[in-house]
C-alpha cells in the first residue's frame, strides 16, 4: 500500500474518531447519544499510526483525546480487528466494533461500562489470535461479552433471579465455546459445553447443543441462592416453572430428544404428597418435566399426580404420543406412568 493510500485511510479513521468524540461529548451533557457508525474497515497498523494511535506489541494500540479513549486490537494477520471507544466517565458511553460488527459492551451493577476489564480481555484474546480457533470470531466474542454481562447481573446479591437478563446471542457453535475457554463434558463430544461464572463453582452456565449442533440450549444458575436455572434456546427465553418469589425451578441440564424437542426436569414440588423436605436438594426429590418445542416455540409442563413418584422422569416419543416414565428403571421395563397425545 502506498504512503498516499495510508495517509487517506488514516485521515478517514481520524475523521471517524472526531465524530465519535462529538457523540461522546453530547452524551456527557446528558443528551441521548446519537448513532455512531462502524469505523473504517480493513485497516493496517500504519493507518492507525497515521491517525495518531500509539501502537504496542501484539497488535495493541490506544489513543486518548478530549477525555475519550480509543483502543484497537488486531490479530497478527489483521483478519480480526476490534476497536473500543470509551467516552468520558461522566458520559457512560462505550462502543465496541469487531470486524465491522457492533457488539454490546457489558455494564456493571451501576450501569457503568466495564471498559478496563474489556480491554484486558481484548488484549488476551484478539491480539494473541485465540479467537481464530473458531471460524466465527464475532460470534465467540459476542458470547463472551454476554457471559460477562449476565454475571454482573447475577452477582448482585440474593434473589438476583428476579432481574432482567438479556438473551444470549444466537447462533453459535462448539468452536465458539472452545475459543473462549468453555470446557466440554466429554473429550470427543461437542454437545455439552460448560463454564462456571464464579470461582466457587456455584454459578454454572451450561450449553447443550442439539444432535445436529444447529440449536443451542443455554441454562444459567446464577448463584447459590438460586434453586434452578433460567433457560434460553436459540436466543429465545423459555418460560420455566418458578416459585412465588420468582426463583426458577428448572434443572441446570437439558436433553435434546431430537433436533426439535428439548426436555428438562423441573422441581420445587414441595406440596406433592410424596415430597420429602429433608432431601438436601434445592429442587426436591419429586420432579416434573418441561418440554420445549423449538419449531413452534411453545412449552408443555408435565407434573406428577399425587400417587406418582417421579424422581428422575423421562419422556419418550412413540408414534404421535409422549410416553412419560417415573424413572430410568421404568424406561428399561417399558412401564410408562402416562401416555399423552402430541399436540398438533
Amino acid at each position: 500500500m502506498s504512503d498516499a493510500e495510508t495517509s487517506a485511510r488514516g485521515a478517514a479513521l481520524r475523521a471517524w474518531m472526531v465524530e465519535a468524540e462529538r457523540v461522546a461529548a453530547t452524551s456527557e451533557l446528558g443528551l441521548a447519544p446519537a448513532h455512531i457508525p462502524a469505523p473504517p474497515g480493513n485497516l493496517t497498523p500504519q493507518d492507525y499510526l497515521a491517525a495518531g494511535f500509539e501502537l504496542h506489541a501484539a497488535g495493541r494500540g490506544r489513543k486518548e483525546e478530549a477525555g475519550s479513549r480509543f483502543h484497537v486490537n488486531c490479530s497478527a494477520d489483521l483478519r480480526n480487528q476490534a476497536l473500543l471507544l470509551c467516552g468520558p466517565p461522566e458520559s457512560r458511553l462505550a462502543r465496541l466494533w469487531m470486524d465491522g460488527h457492533a457488539l454490546q459492551v457489558p455494564l456493571d451493577r451501576k450501569g457503568v461500562p466495564i471498559c478496563d476489564a474489556l480491554v484486558r480481555w481484548l488484549d488476551s484474546y484478539v491480539s494473541t489470535g485465540l479467537l481464530q480457533r473458531t471460524p466465527t470470531p464475532v460470534r465467540a466474542a459476542s458470547l463472551r461479552l454476554w457471559r460477562t454481562q449476565i454475571w454482573h447481573i447475577a452477582s448482585q446479591g440474593p434473589a438476583s433471579f428476579t432481574q432482567a437478563y438479556p438473551p444470549p446471542p444466537a447462533p453459535f457453535g462448539p468452536d465458539d465455546c472452545r475459543a473462549i475457554s468453555f470446557g466440554f463434558l466429554y473429550e470427543h463430544d461437542e454437545h455439552f459445553a460448560y463454564e462456571y461464572l464464579d470461582e466457587k463453582g456455584e454459578a454454572p452456565l451450561n450449553i447443550v447443543f442439539s444432535p445436529d449442533l444447529g440449536s443451542q440450549a443455554v441454562l444459567l444458575k446464577g448463584s447459590a441462592d438460586w434453586s434452578g436455572s433460567l433457560l434460553w434456546v436459540d436466543g429465545h427465553e423459555v418460560p420455566v416453572r418458578r416459585s412465588d418469589s420468582g426463583d426458577p425451578q428448572c434443572e441446570s441440564l437439558g436433553t435434546w430428544l431430537s433436533n426439535r424437542f428439548l426436555c428438562a426436569e423441573v422441581g420445587g414440588l414441595w406440596d406433592h404428597p410424596l415430597a420429602d423436605p429433608t432431601v438436601p436438594d434445592s429442587l426436591g426429590k419429586i420432579r416434573g418435566l418441561l418440554l420445549w418445542d423449538n419449531e413452534r416455540r411453545v412449552t408443555e409442563t408435565f407434573l406428577p399426580k399425587g400417587t406418582e413418584a417421579w424422581t428422575s422422569p423421562a419422556i419418550v416419543r412413540r408414534d404421535n404420543a409422549w410416553h412419560i416414565f417415573p424413572d430410568r428403571d421404568a424406561v428399561k421395563q417399558d412401564r410408562p406412568d402416562r401416555i399423552v397425545p402430541m399436540s398438533d
